[in-house]
């Protein structure tokens, strides 16, 4: 008998099937869990940008470089994480124009 998802309704989240490595049909097959190394789409997706912008961010320095394994292009996911908290780190204003005015710092 063929296993059955929950469904959101139930109060799980279907887990969305991330893609294999390399752009392969095969789907992650462990759901809630993330790969350690992510391909650039992958990575991309995970940063929450597009694949050009996370090529020009890797170009810039913003986001690591890829290693290559077995003749794959990858990015390791903890890297991406380190990479992403240096982003912004040093800035001296840390409010984000987007905030409402009572999370800056201003008066209710």
């Amino acid at each position: 008998m063929p296993r059955r998802r929950a469904t959101i309704a139930e109060g799980t989240a279907p887990a969305a099937p991330v893609q294999a490595a390399g752009g392969g049909a095969a789907s992650w097959p462990f759901p809630g869990v993330l790969p350690l190394n992510l391909s650039r789409e992958e990575a991309a997706r995970y940063v929450g940008v597009s694949p050009r912008s996370f090529d020009a961010m890797v170009e810039a320095g913003e986001m690591p470089r890829p290693i290559r394994w077995g003749g794959r292009v990858m990015w390791r996911r903890r890297d991406i994480e380190m990479a992403n908290d240096r982003l912004g780190a040093g800035d001296d204003d840390a409010t984000n124009d987007w905030d409402p005015p009572q999370s800056r710092g201003a008066a209710p």
